[in-house]
């Protein structure tokens, strides 16, 4: 007849025994693994806290150089809204990334200069979801709408259209990569489609492919001005 393996957990250390009989060697050789484990997990979370120190000083300094800039004061920053820091301290602090990073200072700074713009609070919702390259996409629509050295203006911007190949050449990236990414874009509302979509005919019907021409909309146009500007 089998017997069952019990075990006991005490502060100092784990007993197992079989029935009544303790078996003493692997008691020790699970509280030696175990200790191993509880070591190299207070390394780990030393290494974090460390890395998460120096993000915030890199992200600080950034901060500092917009404020500096608009010649804005330590006391003006206690004026953000509470929703807005709320995100700040969820996502922000921890971006490591350092054209997000300049993202989230200009738009933190714009709040503290422009305490009464309640729009921004949908910014910072909308920049918690952009990844690195999401953020690489949309400079590259703003560098498009500067180039053309007009004065701008929504309508202008709208008419802005950016084509997918000089998205890929200029970033260096393929087509599948640019589609998935395009399509977040456009479920944060920031760009559209200007042109039908590409298809493939497939089992009798048709599927999307990817978008040859696209442009801002006005949330987009709204956001790109207010995070990127010269990131």
């Amino acid at each position: 007849m089998s017997k069952e393996l019990e075990v006991e957990l005490t502060k100092d250390s784990v007993k197992l025994s079989v029935g009544k009989e303790p078996t003493q060697a692997l008691t020790r050789g699970l509280g030696d693994i175990f200790g191993l484990v509880t070591e190299s997990f207070g390394i780990f979370k030393d290494k974090i806290r460390e890395r998460r120190k120096i993000n915030q000083l890199k992200f600080a300094k950034k901060i500092q150089e917009e404020a500096k800039s608009l010649n804005l004061t330590v006391e003006q920053f206690a004026s953000i809204d509470l929703r807005e820091l709320a995100v700040i301290e969820q996502h922000a602090i921890l971006e490591e990334d350092e054209t997000l990073q300049s993202m989230w200072a200009r738009l933190i700074v714009d709040s503290v200069n422009n305490n009464e713009d309640k729009d921004n609070l949908t910014f910072m919702n909308i920049l918690k979801e952009i990844t690195p390259l999401q953020a690489k996409i949309l400079k590259f629509y703003y560098e498009v709408i500067t180039n053309t050295r007009e004065i701008l203006n929504l309508n202008k911007v709208l008419k802005a259209v950016v084509v997918k190949n000089e998205i890929l050449r200029h970033l260096d990236i393929d087509e599948d990569i640019f589609t998935f990414n395009a399509s977040s874009l456009m479920r944060l509302g920031l760009i559209t489609q200007s042109d039908t979509p590409s298809q493939v005919l497939i089992g009798g019907g048709t599927v999307p492919t990817g978008y040859n021409k696209t442009t801002l909309t006005p949330l987009g146009f709204e956001f790109v001005k207010k995070c990127i500007g010269n990131v």
